[in-house]
């Protein structure tokens, strides 16, 4: 089912969706930046699985809301008093200020790093009412795909790191082990140093900045906040003859170089499975942070051709799936 912008969808009511306080009914909340996309089947196909399904006995109240906020905006505040059983949050900001209003209510966020972003002090065991999964596996994926994607383009001598809004807590490692290689690297935080109100004009910003300091590569980080651009990701890196990789299929399938990184849909499944596990009974504190532990590499030779680099048969012959 498609989640539309803040607003009330049929069957719901302006004061509160009172049908969720029926017997029988469970009522969550869904808070998500407008540029984000919607909640995949795959997590709604878990819940039915286990027991919850829309229109059924599951009511789900959608709130799309701007980023830049000092304070938590009227809509979620209104929903916040409508007291659902869990909200599900793409987004650190967002998480933090509804534990600030509401300390309560269980959030299950999807983010990059529970810890970096202050959502959390301990992945193991949460100590407020925010767990969820935390799809930055640190270091070593990042050192994985930087060595993917000197392999596919063994040139590269400066390679662009993308991060969505905070600085990502695996730089240092990455840098350190580049410059063993002879490789420069340098981050640029997309949606927090380019000030566009389009989202598809800050990447082009970052890609200009990095052209003009002699980038010749892009590694696109493990932040969830990029889901909602691969068209623009991909054109940008094509139209500049820039080999990208990044840790999302849909970006790999919507023209970039490779990717390896999680298995989105699993992560949807598990997030699932905490929204489930909270309407049955359980509390987040018990419920740890996740982080994948299925990835997928994903090479596309139609973009290899297009940018004149021959991956190695070797590289292609490791990869899940091979885009023609």
């Amino acid at each position: 089912m498609d989640e539309g912008e803040f607003g009330i969808r049929p069957g719901e009511t302006a004061i509160g969706l009172p049908s969720a306080f029926d017997a029988g009914l469970y009522f969550i909340g869904r808070i998500r930046t407008p540029w984000r996309l919607p909640l995949p089947p795959a997590f709604f196909t878990e819940l039915r699985r286990r027991g919850y399904a829309e229109g059924k006995n599951l009511v789900v109240d959608r709130a799309a809301i701007e980023t830049g906020y000092k304070n938590v905006p009227s809509p979620i505040n209104e929903l916040i008093q409508r007291a659902p059983e869990v909200i599900v949050v793409d987004a650190s900001h967002w998480a933090r200020g509804i534990n600030a209003v509401k300390g309560t209510i269980p959030i299950v966020a999807l983010v990059s790093n529970p810890l970096g972003e202050d959502l959390t002090s301990s992945l193991a065991a949460p100590g407020s009412s925010i767990t969820g999964i935390a799809t930055d596996t640190g270091p070593a994926l990042l050192g994985k795909q930087f060595d993917l994607l000197l392999e596919a383009a063994p040139h590269s001598r400066h390679v662009a790191c993308f991060g969505a809004i905070w600085p990502s807590a695996g730089m240092r490692r990455l840098w350190s082990d580049a410059r063993q290689r002879g490789v420069s690297v340098q981050e640029f935080v997309v949606h927090s140093q380019f000030r566009h109100a389009s989202r598809a004009l800050r990447y082009a910003d970052a890609f200009s900045a990095l052209l003009r300091d002699g980038a010749d590569a892009v590694l696109v980080l493990n932040d969830p906040e990029h889901l909602s651009d691969p068209d623009a990701i991909a054109e940008l890196g094509l139209r500049h003859r820039v080999p990208l990789i990044s840790p999302f299929r849909t970006l790999t399938e919507a023209g970039g170089l490779m990717s390896y990184g999680p298995d989105w849909d699993e992560l949807e499944r598990r997030r699932a499975v905490y929204v489930a596990r909270i309407l049955d009974g359980a509390t987040p504190q018990e419920l740890p942070f996740e982080q994948p532990s299925r990835f997928e590499f994903v090479v596309n030779l139609k973009t290899a051709r297009a940018l004149g680099i021959e991956i190695p048969p070797t590289l292609v012959a490791r990869a899940d799936e091979v885009i023609e």
